[in-house]
């Protein structure tokens, strides 16, 4: 069904005589608009001047707000209730003041299958949602591609892309909004979640930096180990210490390299770097080395419309050489998976499916089992190491992975489907799953 926007009294809404025969309607009986999560009741009319396929709607609805008129949706009329949208927000940050007009204009690319997708969807902030009145202000997107600031009720489902507390939170279930992602993964809560678990052999072995004494005893395991801070993002503190013959060699992602001795002078150089942070050890799974550069993978796994796990792509970073890490900033070329299996891994086709397969099923197994303990994720990125004997490494799990710096470098077909896919999950957990 589609609407014909009439003037009419915000408490009817219009069908034609044949539409009311079929679901079995009577003139002045109450039915149920749902529009995300508000329900209003509304009294069914007859309009002999309407089509069979249309439903006849003032667009003000209510006091509070009103239905935009260029958007497009979808109408669905079941059991006595009539459902329009779906509403869908994103939710981008904590304050408003992130919205700007270059971000509404980045977020285009979220929507560049709107005309399938349809629905309101809108842009918002969490300063902007009142939990009082039960709605908030946003920037919903038109069927010409604007964006135009509206009020809206609490939406049937947020794509998040920052961090809800737990009250507000709880406040927007209840209300009966469905959110994508809420979730803080650091390195060492990665861990402690899934280091007991039929998992675990993905991950690298971690464990807290507490004193020299503690590195020191990880290395009558491990030859070589990274340090990595708790609490930053983006490669920045981490470093590399190898054990040598002759004392240790410490490698700091400025591509610097010191050698020391013994465990005091060791001890010197860590209290220099730490900075007093906290810090994580971690096992180095000795991944590929290309010309003194590093190379892992970044997947993206999303839920898509069939609400399952699924490969949105796999691609490659090779560091600039001398760096510890690979992320963007450190970054000198991203290529596709099956570029980076053929020219810098040497894989045969057999070996380049097989260990595709194995690198999606690994980060499967780990979303599902981050999702058994009760983390609520729907869109990641998973940093990815193959070491020298095919075993694969799950490193990281990103949860609101820098999408806006990083896919712009990344193949076309795989940026494209990275960003829309999270919508298409929205629209699958709303009223028009079908």
């Amino acid at each position: 069904m589609k609407i014909r926007w009439i003037q009419q009294p915000n408490s009817s809404i219009q069908f034609n005589g044949k539409v009311l025969k079929e679901y079995k309607l009577q003139v002045g009986q109450e039915i149920i608009l749902n529009y995300g999560t508000v329900k209003l009741t509304k009294i069914i009319e007859e309009n002999s001047n309407l089509e069979e396929c249309e439903v006849g709607i003032d667009p003000f609805i209510s006091n509070e707000f009103s239905l935009p008129r260029d958007a497009l949706y979808e109408i669905a009329l079941k059991e006595n209730q009539i459902h329009i949208g779906p509403l869908i927000s994103i939710l981008v940050s904590n304050q408003s003041s992130f919205i700007t007009p270059n971000r509404l204009e980045l977020l285009k690319e979220r929507l560049y299958f709107y005309k399938k997708v349809k629905g309101v969807i809108f842009v918002t902030s969490q300063d902007l949602i009142d939990f009082e009145r039960k709605n908030c202000k946003g920037y919903y997107y038109t069927e010409k591609g604007e964006w135009i600031e509206e009020r809206f009720p609490l939406p049937s489902v947020i794509v998040n892309r920052t961090f809800i507390k737990k009250d507000k939170y709880d406040l927007l279930i209840k209300e009966g909004t469905k959110i994508v992602n809420n979730c803080r993964m650091t390195k060492n809560k990665l861990w402690e979640l899934l280091y007991k678990t039929k998992v675990r052999h993905y991950l690298p072995y971690t464990r807290r930096l507490r004193n020299i004494d503690s590195l020191i005893e990880t290395f009558k395991t491990y030859d070589s180990v990274y340090l990595k801070p708790t609490n930053l993002s983006r490669g920045n503190g981490i470093f590399k210490i190898v054990k040598t013959d002759v004392g240790f060699e410490v490698q700091t992602k400025r591509k610097e390299i010191m050698n020391v001795s013994s465990k005091s002078e060791l001890g010197q150089i860590l209290k220099k770097l730490t900075k007093r942070r906290k810090y994580l050890i971690q096992q180095d799974v000795s991944y590929k080395e290309v010309e003194k550069r590093m190379v892992d993978f970044r997947v993206y796994l999303q839920k898509d419309s069939t609400r399952n796990w699924n490969c949105s792509g796999i691609i490659c970073r090779v560091s600039m050489p001398g760096c510890v890490v690979s992320n963007l900033k450190y970054t000198e070329k991203v290529l596709s998976y099956h570029d980076a299996s053929r020219f810098i891994f040497g894989f045969t086709i057999n070996e380049e499916k097989t260990i595709e397969h194995e690198i999606i099923e690994a980060c499967r197994a780990v979303c599902r089992e981050l999702k058994s303990k009760k983390q609520i994720i729907g869109d990641v990125a998973l940093d990815v190491a193959v070491d020298s004997n095919l075993k694969v490494w799950i490193l990281e799990v990103q949860i609101n992975y820098a999408v806006d710096e990083r896919l712009y470098n990344i193949p076309e077909a795989i940026y494209r489907k990275v960003w829309t896919t999270p919508i298409e999950y929205a629209k699958a957990l709303s009223e028009f799953n079908n």
